[in-house]
């Protein structure tokens, strides 16, 4: 239906939206405003996806088609719209939304409104339907808390929602009462080798391969390295290949030295990972029958550009190892020591019966034999069974005696197969709630989307999934606020196995970090952050760290894990809050510190600085401001004469900063001396960095006017405004000042010193320049140097061979105020 009363947009929702919600809502019409728009919002449960959808369909004014996956979805969105009619006196007339499910398979009405509920569904082949569906005509909105990056069918996704979404985060929610407070907390668990059966058959058959083909192979490695290094180098910094990588880390793990002109960066270094192996093989002869046979006999696919392993071996070998659920029973112990017989646990697994992945039965079998767990009266809910052991039985069959239990060999259970998924999880829910059970162990299925239990407050993720839909959901289960206890704090668990000695030994911990790179919590020092390091830094040290402090980073989870009333107050729930992401650079000073490589010095006299200074002067002018932090320190003292003369500018303040320091060693000793030039150089540093970065801001602005005013902190480098520019800021200030990698300009001073010129400038040569002429009137006289011609790769070579891909790593941290 067309039209709407006048008072609908005001009243749709029933109450007035929050902060976060009328944020969402203005972004989300914006995107929408034309014929054709697409655009996702993404949002926690409990952020009011239909609230805003609803709010939004009042301000477009235009006839609305609600797709949902399930009945059950529906029959919500029924509900509120009737709720909606009835506030706004429309109860009488057709209604203006028309909600059914995805399979019914109705066409959308012309130039409408089309909401597609829970879209991460269309990932599935019925996805194809939906997009032959819409028109140029149609606006699409999808609402999802679990956007399925990196599953199949996400080129299918980003077709019909577009590529940017319009995102609620976890924060907000928390900090007005929405979701409750929680912490993300790993357990660490080394796995034994024998364990490992499909992970070491795999290691063994691409062994065997490479001792085939040894003698060879050793040849024409060393050929490669020698005579196409700098083929493979640019085409490890361009990101066309591996190889490089591969090849130097094979060669380290046989012991021998790196060729002199190849630096030897952590990452060269690292053990060879089983794509290494298969891809430096195939590189060694693409063509040869015995090659490509052995490598798909290993379980590779074999394409023109390159092997790819057909099936995550080490991930599904690491995740169903049966370290992971005593993990899982040291977590619960732990847990249980801190919340007493408070706590109420959600343990997460793949599947109900025994396989390839962690079966729900085998994790209870294992809890209620371990006295640490038995008490607390563990219970299986699958899709197909209800199982309770039989010291717990007699209680559970007082207080719901309808039930139709079966005795089998130690436990008692019910055959709900026949049930539906809403009876199923609606018994478990009166479990926990009531208390007969302290620990649920359920499968992602029948506990995933759609099922919320505010007791729940630790959730154990015992699954072999890495597809973010899932995680997401596994997450959500526990943040519910829970009445009977306001004080309420969720932990979120993962168990992450970990094994030395094998070849992708680290997969699930590299995992942990993927998956935690873009969401949310409180770190150490009450920062609401977002990466592995929130939970501990020592997950960003790979698998050697985390192995190296396995003991005491275990202590800290377990200090964490007991710490929930900390956790509490650092979420700082009902005070103010900008909802604004800031992208800090951090760690700018350790690499402008670190000693950067001159490459080859330019070829033409450097353009001059503001007012025509001599270069000399330019060049020098950060140690000119180093003479005026030493007249301050020298004033400090009381040396009025020496302060005077450092203070001087140009030239003869140089030379009257360096009389100044003669005559305050003479007067106030050596040591004093030495201290107070320290402090002084650390000025001085600060000043050339600031004035590094102001370049960059100021060259930024040219391309993104949006970008805000430059702040600095402790804690980083970051810029005021919006979260494109904001984001886009730190990210060249990451390039400009950490590895030479592969820009397309490279920033030369008058020594030779280069520095690659980030991405957001380097696009044209234009850009490149207006970089230079602010870097000359922040630092010094520089020229731009193209580096895809012969000069300008002759430099990036110079360059990397002096060590410029080993220069300190700028870290960007997002966190959220």
């Amino acid at each position: 239906m067309s039209g709407r009363a006048p008072s609908w947009e005001d009243r749709a929702v029933g109450t007035p939206l929050r902060p976060w919600q009328a944020n969402a809502v203005e972004a989300l019409v914006v995107r929408l405003a034309q014929p054709g728009g697409r655009v996702c919002l993404v949002a926690p449960p409990g952020a009011g996806k239909t609230v805003c959808s609803l709010a939004i369909a009042a301000r477009l004014g235009l006839p609305v088609e609600v797709r949902a996956p399930t009945t059950a979805l529906v029959a919500q969105w029924q509900d509120r719209v009737q709720h909606v009619l009835v506030a706004t006196g429309l109860d009488a007339a057709p209604p203006p939304i028309r909600v059914c499910t995805y399979a019914a398979g109705e066409s959308f009405a012309a130039a409408a409104l089309v909401i597609l509920d829970e879209c991460h569904h269309l990932t599935a082949a019925w996805g194809v339907a939906t997009i032959g569906a819409l028109t140029p005509n149609h606006r699409v909105l999808g609402l999802t808390a679990t956007p399925p990056i990196g599953a199949a069918g996400w080129d299918r996704f980003v077709e019909i929602m577009g590529a940017e979404p319009v995102e609620i985060a976890a924060p907000p929610l928390v900090r007005d009462g929405q979701l409750c407070p929680f912490a993300d907390l790993a357990w660490p668990v080394v796995v034994e080798l024998d364990d490992l059966g499909p992970l070491r058959a795999l290691d063994a058959a691409l062994t065997e391969l490479e001792q085939r083909f040894a003698a060879r192979f050793g040849v024409w490695e060393a050929w490669r390295l020698r005579d196409d290094l700098w083929a493979l180098t640019e085409a490890r910094f361009g990101g066309e290949s591996g190889l490089l990588v591969a090849l130097c880390r094979l060669r380290n793990a046989r012991g021998a030295a790196l060729p002199d002109d190849i630096v030897p960066e952590p990452e060269l270094l690292a053990p060879p990972t089983l794509h290494d192996r298969a891809l430096a093989l195939w590189a060694f002869s693409p063509k040869e029958t015995e090659v490509l046979h052995g490598l798909r006999a290993a379980g590779f696919r074999v394409g023109a550009a390159g092997p790819v392993l057909e099936d995550d071996v080490a991930w599904r070998a690491l995740a169903g190892t049966g370290a992971r659920v005593t993990g899982a029973i040291e977590v619960l112990a732990l847990e249980h020591a801190a919340r007493g017989d408070g706590i109420r646990a959600l343990v997460v697994c793949d599947r109900d019966v025994d396989g390839d992945r962690l079966a729900a039965r085998e994790v209870l079998r294992a809890m209620v034999a371990h006295p640490q767990t038995d008490v607390l009266d563990p219970v299986l809910v699958t899709g197909s069974v209800f199982w309770v052991d039989d010291d717990l039985w007699e209680r559970v069959e007082r207080e719901i005696p309808e039930l139709p239990w079966v005795k089998h060999l130690g436990h008692h259970e019910v055959d709900v197969a026949g049930w539906s998924t809403a009876e199923r999880v609606q018994l478990a829910t009166r479990f926990l709630d009531r208390g007969l059970t302290r620990c649920l162990v359920g499968t992602r299925h029948l506990l995933g989307e759609g099922w919320d239990c505010p007791a729940v407050n630790v959730v154990i993720d015992l699954t072999g999934i890495t597809t973010s839909v899932t995680v997401n959901q596994v997450r959500g289960r526990a943040l519910r606020p829970h009445a009977p206890d306001p004080s309420k704090v969720a932990s979120l668990w993962d168990v992450v196995a970990i094994a030395p000695g094998v070849p992708d030994g680290d997969r699930m911990l590299n995992e942990l970090v993927a998956r935690h790179r873009h969401t949310f919590g409180v770190d150490g020092e009450g920062r609401i952050a977002a990466g592995v390091a929130r939970i501990d830094p020592v997950f960003e040290s790979g698998l050697s760290g985390v192995l190296a402090g396995i003991a005491p980073l275990r202590e800290r989870m377990r200090e964490r894990a007991g710490g929930w009333a900390l956790t509490a107050r650092r979420w700082a729930v009902g005070c103010d809050y900008r909802d604004a992401r800031v992208w800090r650079a951090s760690g700018v000073g350790a690499a402008l510190g670190a000693v950067r490589p001159k490459g080859i010095p330019p070829p033409s006299p450097q353009p001059a600085g503001p007012a025509s200074i001599p270069a000399l002067i330019l060049e020098a002018g950060w140690r000119a401001r180093l003479a005026g932090g030493l007249g301050v320190v020298g004033g400090m003292l009381g040396g009025g004469l020496v302060a005077f003369g450092l203070l001087a500018a140009g030239v003869g303040g140089l030379l009257a900063g360096f009389a100044g320091i003669l005559a305050l060693a003479s007067a106030a000793g050596v040591g004093v001396c030495v201290g107070l030039l320290r402090r002084a150089a650390l000025l001085g540093s600060l000043s050339r960095q600031r004035a590094i970065v102001s370049s960059l801001h100021d060259a930024l602005r040219v391309v993104e006017p949006a970008i805000g005013e430059l702040r600095s902190g402790e804690d980083g480098w970051w810029v005021e405004g919006g979260a494109g520019p904001a984001q886009r800021f730190a990210r060249a200030l990451a390039e400009l000042v950490g590895p030479v990698r592969m820009p397309r300009y490279l920033l030369v001073e008058g020594d030779g010193t280069s520095w690659p010129v980030p991405e957001e400038l380097g696009a044209r040569r234009d850009l490149a320049e207006r970089f230079v002429e602010a870097w000359s009137v922040h630092v010094g006289p520089a020229a731009a140097i193209y580096a895809r011609n012969p000069e300008g790769r002759a430099r990036l070579q110079a360059l990397w061979r002096r060590g410029a891909g080993s220069v300190a790593t700028v870290r960007i941290v997002e966190t959220w105020e």
